[in-house]
């Protein structure tokens, strides 16, 4: 009788290299299916692990989240600019009703941004970016 270890080891070795030495030629359909499924899944979580898929997740909304206010500063200049501050706001708003409290809060960041720096300068880079991008 095989001990839980042994087991244990088997079903490891089974996951490492049992599931590649499987012909596929040689199975039933549904049998074909299920180990080709199984070989993307194991695939796919050992890509997960090895590209720390988590550490790059969590980085890519830190930067996402202090990118928030001054994309929306060159949104309110390039706005300001096209006299259309207020109907941004409004759309913003309108867009994420339940949510006020952060809008104003970014809209609020915005205006302080602008204001601390020279809204022009801001608009003429949001400018070219814009066409730049187009």
């Amino acid at each position: 009788m095989k001990s839980p270890l042994q087991s244990a080891a088997e079903i490891v070795d089974f996951f490492r290299e049992g599931v590649w030495r499987i012909r596929l030629k040689d199975l039933n359909i549904i049998r074909r299916f299920l180990i080709k499924y199984l070989r993307v899944i194991i695939i796919a979580a050992k890509e997960f692990v090895y590209d720390k898929c988590p550490l790059r997740a969590s980085a890519l909304t830190y930067y996402s989240l202090l990118s928030v206010v001054p994309v929306a500063a060159m949104g309110f200049a390039i706005a300001k600019g096209f006299r259309l501050q207020t109907l941004l706001e409004e759309q913003l708003m309108e867009k994420f009703s339940g949510q006020e409290v952060m809008v104003m809060q970014i809209i609020e960041f915005s205006r302080n941004m602008l204001k601390n720096t020279k809204g022009g300068i801001i608009a003429g880079v949001g400018v070219v970016v814009l066409l730049w991008a187009v």
